[in-house]
């Protein structure tokens, strides 16, 4: 039970041992005389408690509509969310501004006014910045250790992270916090770890532009990642391989990828192109990822035939990168 306690004032001031008066300013509206009896111990409680009349008559919709309102004043909002509580003694909101600029004259000229429809009350506004990610859920369960060690930083900086539950196959990673510049960095760190680490070797982006990955090559690769914790993404757009997880890790797994290409290489079977002064135009069926006759084949509403384990792995790339993404034939780009 929270409350303002005026100072306490004699009943009687000319009388002698007389009782003392003390009002309670600011409690809730459901609280009953019991409720307040029972904060005090038995043998200090007081020996008559009056309520007095409602100062204020709480309407949760008008009254958050008119603190709308009063923010809509200082810039356009994109989000508007209350946490609506029957037994709190205040409403909490969360306004989102389209413009960060905004955000701020809001939070430097109504926090502490006078709220329209309760004279004695005020409002409270909290500069809160914020950022989200959009990452795929294999990607998240690889690095969520990695994004723990730095949870104790940030809690000490007041920067609050959270996932949100799986959604199909991403999660929302959130952090917040009222210090622009420390959420910017904690930001940035957190940026790092789910963008992953393009594999290299000596100095190089690990990469080979005919692999054909046939389900015996995924399956090595598969194993790779279990036996490193990792998770490694062929990226067709980018030309390289990126790994999620332990920063320990990596040097490892692009030494280990770079064994299995060099394996590949020299078992490659794909057809060879003819030695003609005319260049053999692709075949209809062939994948344009791997260069070789599609397996298991797809074909996307262009009309384009894909390997189906190379199309997953083309969405897979995208899908591993933050923010929003789309997924394009590779014919038109």
């Amino acid at each position: 039970m929270k409350a303002t306690v005026q100072s306490p004032v004699a009943e009687h001031p000319a009388q002698q041992n007389g009782r003392w008066k003390i009002d309670l300013v600011g409690l809730s509206a459901s609280l009953t005389e019991d409720d307040i009896a029972s904060v005090f111990p038995s043998f200090e409680k007081p020996c008559q408690i009056a309520i007095g009349d409602l100062s204020y008559e709480m309407d949760p919709e008008m009254d958050s509509t008119l603190v709308k309102s009063m923010l809509y004043e200082k810039g356009e909002l994109e989000k508007w969310n209350v946490f609506d509580s029957s037994t709190a003694k205040r409403i909490k909101a969360q306004a989102t501004f389209v413009e960060e600029c905004h955000a701020q004259v809001a939070a430097s000229s109504l926090d502490g006014t006078e709220l329209p429809f309760n004279h004695n009350g005020k409002l409270f506004v909290q500069l809160i910045t914020s950022a989200k990610f959009k990452v795929s859920a294999r990607v998240y369960d690889a690095v969520k250790k990695t994004i723990d060690a730095h949870k104790p930083d940030w809690d000490r900086q007041f920067i609050r992270y959270s996932a949100l539950p799986e959604r199909g196959f991403h999660r929302i990673l959130k952090i917040e916090g009222e210090d622009r510049q420390l959420v910017a960095q904690a930001k940035r760190a957190l940026e790092k770890v789910i963008t992953g680490t393009v594999l290299t070797m000596d100095g190089k982006n690990i990469w080979y532009s005919n692999l054909k990955i046939s389900k015996n090559a995924y399956r090595k690769l598969q194993k790779i990642e279990r036996d490193l914790e990792v998770v490694i993404v062929r990226d067709i757009r980018a030309s390289n391989f990126r790994a999620f997880g332990p920063e320990e890790r990596v040097a490892q797994a692009a030494e280990t990828l770079q064994q299995l290409i060099d394996e590949l290489k020299a078992g490659d079977h794909a057809i060879k192109k003819a030695v003609s002064p005319v260049k053999r135009q692709q075949l209809e069926t062939d994948c344009p990822i791997c260069f070789g006759e599609a397996e298991e084949s797809l074909q996307t509403s262009c009309g384009h035939i894909y390997c189906g384990l190379c199309f997953f792995q083309m969405c897979q790339a995208e899908a591993s990168r933050p923010g929003d993404f789309s997924i394009s034939c590779t014919h038109s780009l």
